[in-house]
């Protein structure tokens, strides 16, 4: 997510985070965020120092500062190459310690297909982050495609259809 969110300005960001932040807190009051980022992995070709799968960048919060400052200090550095960790990033999110009985959300910012299967872990799989979905109730992965490339979508339809998200 990380290369994907500093194509939009800061001030975008910033006005971006705080409507889905007013959208979901007017219909709920327990809502809960996280940010996870991911990268490419080091064991990719053409991997570049510094570069990781996935992280969590900011555990469950209901502060939507915390949320605010971490997309603000987010950069995009390296890239070139595509595909890209996207598997790993939807793992890491869908592995967040979830409340049951919640409605569970994963919004996808990217704009590269994923990796499959990832090299660091040649179990992870579009089935796999599926299956891994379903086991939580399940998650619902949304995916905004910001390259405008058919082989983004391609590749993240399946996990999309399966989980009951939408492709934007």
């Amino acid at each position: 997510m990380a290369a994907s969110a500093t194509r939009v300005r800061p001030r975008s960001r910033r006005r971006a985070w705080a409507k889905i932040y007013a959208d979901t807190t007017a219909n709920t009051t327990s809502a809960r965020f996280s940010l996870v980022t991911f990268r490419d992995s080091p064991a990719s070709p053409g991997a570049a120092a510094g570069d990781y799968a996935s992280r969590t960048e900011v555990p469950f919060t209901t502060d939507a500062g915390q949320i605010s400052a971490a997309l603000n200090a987010l950069v995009a550095e390296g890239g070139g190459d595509r595909p890209n960790a996207v598997l790993s990033g939807l793992n890491t999110a869908i592995a967040n310690p979830w409340r049951p009985g919640v409605k569970k959300l994963v919004m996808l910012l990217t704009n590269s297909p994923a990796r499959e299967p990832e090299p660091f872990d040649a179990e992870l799989t579009s089935e796999k982050v599926i299956a891994a979905a379903w086991a939580v109730d399940p998650a619902e992965v949304f995916v905004v495609d910001t390259s405008a490339e058919e082989d983004t979508a391609a590749s993240l339809s399946d996990i999309v259809s399966k989980t009951g998200g939408e492709l934007v």
